[in-house]
């Protein structure tokens, strides 16, 4: 059935359109003001120079079996190394840089250590791969690194291998140093025994 519009209807027919279509622009025209989303970026870590750099987020790691440190100290350093040959003694780390000021613990009789999150700043190219220990049965203020070959350490506490190699013997001496790398730390879900640590070297 065919309905004839009257003057009158066909008026309020045209004011009604005109109305909806002056609401959707004035919607349109506010969401178009409205400032988009900010991306997601990539999480950032800062060195000691105030640089921004990318970092590598590192959970926290149970160390367990570690009994015979009972009293001593570890120092958890995260370095960017590789693994050098194998000797008499044990292989040991060869170190290019030392990322992040190492976490000093001391030992319970559980032989238990937490070591807290953190997230390990880049060095140019160099990035986190393992986790070195260094006991120690003092607490030093400092305790710093040292390849065996005297091959230079780029540390994220100094200038320069320069200002490292002008402190005393004693910030370098450690009872033993023992590693595990970042593969290993994600095989074992972040809980390693005294058995799964590379290194006993003194």
């Amino acid at each position: 059935m065919l309905f004839a519009m009257t003057p009158r209807s066909l008026q309020l027919t045209l004011t009604l359109a005109a109305v909806g279509s002056l609401a959707f622009a004035s919607v349109s025209a506010r969401a178009a003001d409205k400032p988009a989303p900010a991306p997601k970026q990539a999480s950032l870590a800062v060195d000691p120079t105030g640089a921004p750099q990318f970092g590598t987020q590192v959970e926290a790691i149970k160390l367990t079996g570690l009994e015979e440190f009972a009293g001593k100290f570890v120092h958890a350093f995260y370095v960017s190394a590789r693994e050098a040959a194998v000797d008499i003694v044990g292989s040991e780390l060869k170190v290019r840089a030392v990322l992040l000021s190492p976490i000093r613990m001391e030992v319970p009789a559980s032989g238990e250590l937490q070591l807290p999150a953190v997230r390990v700043p880049r060095k140019n190219f160099m990035a986190f791969n393992y986790l070195l220990l260094a006991v120690t049965g003092a607490e030093p203020v400092q305790l710093y690194l040292k390849n065996a070959d005297s091959s230079p350490i780029e540390d994220a506490r100094v200038k320069n291998a320069q200002e490292l190699e002008k402190r005393p013997e004693s910030d370098f001496q450690t009872e033993k140093k023992l590693f595990i790398s970042s593969f290993s730390l994600a095989k074992f879900k972040n809980t390693v025994s005294r058995k799964n640590l590379g290194g006993d070297l003194r």
